[in-house]
């Protein structure tokens, strides 16, 4: 900006532009009317209202309106939350963004080429308007940043898993013995009892987390809930197989490591990361179990090696 300058200048955000000339720069701009109206009027305004120069004016006007276009869509505020956190554990900065200033919802997209192929979309689908491009890139409307946010979540749903059990180690204490707290304000620190915490995750995260296992998959939620009991099932009776492997082994070293050995290849194929069906699942339990249980029943029990021991 410099002095003879002609400048559009506006008074608020939402008010219209007026041809003005700079004719003194400091702190502020002073400036003087062109419009016959204002008589040549002179005044000091704040630099920031001199938005653009007057002969750009049209090309500025042109991409407030697609802000304008782009940022239309209403917002759920769990959807956007949820969204926010798929944004921040499943897909990088590098890529796109969620903005969190007056655009809700609006996410900026640096590459949209790695973005189609990281969805398996097409990226004419992520450019469907009012989506538009500027020298910073792309600018999603609330529309397809939530299907964005919804496929990837199921696509790349370890992340959120993650997220989720976080959440619920957080609250798992609280909910039961209440915590220690401060007020924001003054500072002052204070006891929330359980029916607090409760109040407080009912009304701000468990909406969240039920878009977010909806956007997973209720089955797959409950499939991941079965394969983990499937892996406490399986540590039980692994327990149970090294005791009684631990057993044969003070009567043979050699045979007891020989049936190490066995058990540690029979678990060797076991990806405990897949998901299996049902029956899948039931015939791998099975197949361990009966293992463990053939080894048990081959062990003499502590009280008979002493036994043994003492005879010999």
């Amino acid at each position: 900006m410099n002095v003879g300058e002609k400048w559009a200048y506006r008074s608020s955000r939402q008010g219209r532009f007026h041809p003005v000339v700079v004719i003194s720069i400091g702190t502020k701009a002073r400036i003087e009317f062109e419009e016959d109206s204002y008589e040549g009027e002179r005044r000091w305004v704040p630099r920031s209202r001199l938005e653009v120069p007057w002969d750009e004016l049209a090309a500025h006007q042109e991409l407030e309106d697609q802000w304008r276009s782009v940022a239309v869509d209403e917002v759920d505020d769990a959807e956007y939350l949820a969204a926010e956190v798929v944004f921040w554990k499943v897909i990088t900065e590098q890529i796109a963004e969620l903005r969190t200033d007056g655009f809700k919802g609006v996410a900026d997209v640096a590459d949209i080429q790695a973005l189609a192929t990281f969805l398996g979309f097409s990226p004419a689908t992520l450019e469907v308007a009012p989506a538009f491009q500027d020298r910073d890139g792309w600018h999603i409307p609330w529309s397809t940043t939530l299907a964005i946010a919804r496929v990837a979540a199921a696509r790349f749903p370890e992340p959120i898993y993650a997220h989720l059990d976080a959440l619920r180690n957080r609250y798992r204490s609280p909910l039961v013995l209440g915590e220690d707290a401060q007020n924001l304000i003054t500072g002052d620190e204070y006891r929330r009892s359980p029916e607090q915490v409760r109040a407080m995750y009912e009304k701000h995260d468990a909406p969240v987390v039920s878009v977010l296992e909806a956007w997973i998959g209720v089955e797959r939620i409950a499939e991941r809930t079965d394969l983990e009991g499937l892996r406490r099932e399986l540590t039980r009776v692994a327990g149970i197989a090294d005791r009684a492997i631990t057993t044969l082994q003070a009567r043979s070293k050699r045979e007891g490591q020989a049936y190490r050995n066995e058990l540690e290849d029979q678990l060797r194929p076991f990806n405990f990361e897949l998901r299996l069906n049902d029956r899948e699942r039931q015939a791998a339990l099975t197949e361990v179990r009966d293992y463990f249980w053939r080894q048990q029943q081959s062990a003499e029990s502590p009280q008979d090696v002493h036994d043994r021991a003492t005879t010999d």
